[in-house]
């Protein structure tokens, strides 16, 4: 239950995190810095790895929705896929 609460308080700070980003973003040497960083880590933007967790218990929940409608109703994992 701790990591579903901080989780939860992660998903609902997203958006002021990346205001707080765009805001940040305006300052040359800030922004200087944030290119210098996403090119050591693998060019890979700090926005997009900030909506990753965000996205990732939707994407759970759709992987399961999947896996149900492909496993037979009388598959004996059936009814744990369902719970």
């Amino acid at each position: 239950a701790p990591f579903l609460k901080m989780y939860t308080q992660y998903c609902d700070n997203h958006e002021t995190a990346m205001n707080m980003l765009r805001e940040c973003k305006q300052d040359p040497n800030t922004a200087a810095f944030l290119v210098k960083a996403q090119s050591a880590c693998s060019n890979q933007v700090l926005s997009t790895l900030l909506i990753m967790p965000v996205q990732r218990i939707p994407r759970y929940r759709m992987l399961l929705q999947d896996l149900l409608k492909k496993t037979a109703a009388e598959h004996p994992d059936h009814p744990l896929i369902e719970a």
